[in-house]
């Protein structure tokens, strides 16, 4: 009896005391899983640290007197050679590095040297890069960031330094006034001009001359423009300052001027944009074929019926931009004849329409939002077509009316405290503009 209660108040005693201690167990089961938690971390940082160490070859501890800073700073061959590459789209500084199989240490401060800085850098597709080596060394990152604004990236025994330079450039001032003769492309040749200043004379002046219908020959325009020329001697750019075209009597102006946002546009003599709701043609240099009309005898049914669109004739494939910013409507199959057909809505309900398109572009879903200039789809002969060409429509509350007499309303004019600056700067402009408005000149003009 009394052996049996021993046991049952002994038993009763070690309950109490496991349960006393329970919590301190728990404690030092915790305390042991966070001491080994932590050497693992410490463990996997010294495996990390030991993998993206300097290399030996790369980079070694500065001797007292070895200099941190290259005594040719500054004097470097800021040319690039045959072996320079081009820069492709949506390429990063570190795709650079990673190409050229730099090492993890030299990716790294690279990268750290760019960043202090402190600047957004993009580079910009088709410009160049080189890495320069002196004995098989590397020595420096060759980066164009733009025609006159060189990144160099230069490795030092110990550091890498990171500047941005500007190109020295001779910059000069010229005029161009001459009639045209043939075509625009063609006179522009004839002054050793190409064709891409032809474009870009279209994409200034689109919302008010239809450069496939307005211009003729005998017409006249002038163009004052900058010539950059980079360090090597070679044009790097053209940028007009401002333009003429007189056409059949008709004046038109163009004004390049920084607004208070500092983004460059064109503006007419009175301050507002030249840049317009719409854009007069949707497709670049095409002829028109057919025009407006409520009746016309249609080449393929053989009967009278209302055309309420112009025609544009160009080669199958050429793309059509749209001609505002909008919503697309509807992509599919007009069974009246139009085939592969778009159409997009504008604010104040203006809606257009492109048909006999040969295929739309990847963009193009309904409900999409389309911007200004933006391709939608390409030229083609579906629907009634006798061959390739734009079927280009346009209608506000509902009602067709010609697009060739669109009247564009400007989309916006300078801050008013930017006002007396521009007249400053368009005055100045404007008598070299006049002075050559009516005589044949190509060449430098002094002020």
């Amino acid at each position: 009896m009394k052996y049996s209660i021993f046991l049952r108040n002994t038993s009763r005693d070690f309950c109490f005391f496991a349960l006393s201690h329970r919590t301190n167990i728990n404690l030092i089961t915790k305390t042991v899983f966070t001491l080994l938690y932590v050497l693992i971390a410490m463990l996997i940082t010294l495996i990390f640290l030991s993998i993206i160490s300097p290399s030996e070859y790369s980079f070694h501890k500065p001797l007292l007197n070895e200099p941190l800073i290259s005594p040719n700073y500054g004097n470097l061959d800021l040319t690039f050679s045959e072996n320079a590459k081009l820069i492709r789209k949506g390429m990063t500084i570190y795709d650079l590095l990673i190409e050229e199989n730099l090492p993890p240490d030299i990716i790294i401060r690279s990268i750290r040297a760019i960043n202090n800085l402190k600047l957004k850098l993009i580079l910009k597709p088709n410009l160049k890069y080189e890495f320069h080596r002196n004995d098989n060394v590397l020595s420096y990152l060759l980066i164009e960031l733009t025609r006159d604004k060189y990144l160099i990236l230069e490795f030092f025994p110990g550091k890498i330094v990171c500047t941005i330079q500007n190109i020295p450039t001779d910059i000069e001032y010229s005029v161009l006034s001459a009639e045209i003769r043939s075509s625009l492309f063609e006179t522009l040749s004839s002054h050793g001009f190409s064709d891409s200043v032809a474009y870009e004379l279209n994409s200034i002046f689109m919302w008010d001359i239809d450069f496939n219908t307005d211009i003729h020959n005998g017409d006249r325009f002038v163009i004052i423009f900058e010539k950059i020329t980079g360090s090597s001697g070679k044009t790097s750019s053209r940028n007009i300052l401002a333009a003429r075209f007189i056409l059949h009597g008709k004046t038109y102006d163009a004004i390049g001027f920084f607004n208070e946002k500092n983004y460059f546009y064109y503006y007419d003599l009175s301050g507002s944009n030249i840049k317009k709701q719409f854009l007069t043609s949707p497709i670049k240099f095409a002829r028109v074929s057919s025009r407006f009309s409520h009746r016309r005898f249609h080449p393929i049914l053989k009967v009278f019926r209302p055309h309420l669109g112009v025609d544009y004739s160009a080669p199958t494939g050429t793309p059509v931009l749209s001609t505002g910013n909008g919503k697309i409507i509807f992509k599919g199959w007009d069974k009246g004849g139009g085939g592969n057909t778009l159409k997009i809505r504008h604010p104040n309900d203006f809606v257009t329409l492109y048909m006999h398109l040969r295929k739309f572009s990847s963009n193009t879903t309904p409900n999409n939002e389309i911007k200004q200039g933006q391709v939608i789809g390409y030229v083609g002969t579906t629907g009634l077509a006798t061959g390739p060409h734009l079927d280009y429509r346009m209608r506000q509350n509902g009602k067709y009316f010609n697009p060739l007499n669109l009247k564009n309303p400007s989309s916006g004019e300078l801050s008013r405290h930017l006002h007396k600056y521009y007249k400053i700067h368009r005055d100045r402009l404007m008598k070299d503009i006049i002075k050559y408005t009516e005589t044949d000149f190509y060449g430098i003009y002094l002020e």
